[in-house]
């Protein structure tokens, strides 16, 4: 009688589009905040690094939106986190934007 076929050991979750999605809000998320709590020597780089940030927290929003409304799961939590911390980059880039426009 033959042995019966080894079975290989897999974890059981694949990797998919939401977790793509939630690395890249991870990402975004940390790239806003460094470049929201980074100090410019001019104001010309303040208001570029000030850019950047509310570019980056947008995908970040973007992203966390997608796994809120499309996903059941953990991710969904995740999405909320790193959304939340986004939403506050946007506000702080906001009103320094203001400020430095306030400035010129």
């Amino acid at each position: 009688m033959p042995a019966p076929p080894r079975r290989r050991y897999t974890s059981g979750m694949k990797l998919g589009i939401p977790h793509i999605v939630a690395g890249i809000g991870g990402l975004a998320t940390f790239y806003a905040i460094v470049q929201d709590l980074t100090t410019a020597a001019t104001p010309e780089l303040a208001r570029s690094l000030v850019i950047g940030a509310l570019a980056s927290a947008v995908v970040a929003i973007a992203c966390a939106a997608w796994l809120w409304f499309r996903n059941k799961g953990g991710l969904r939590w995740v999405g909320l986190a790193f959304g939340g911390m986004s939403i506050f980059v946007l506000a702080d880039s906001t009103i320094r934007l203001i400020a430095l426009m306030s400035l010129t």
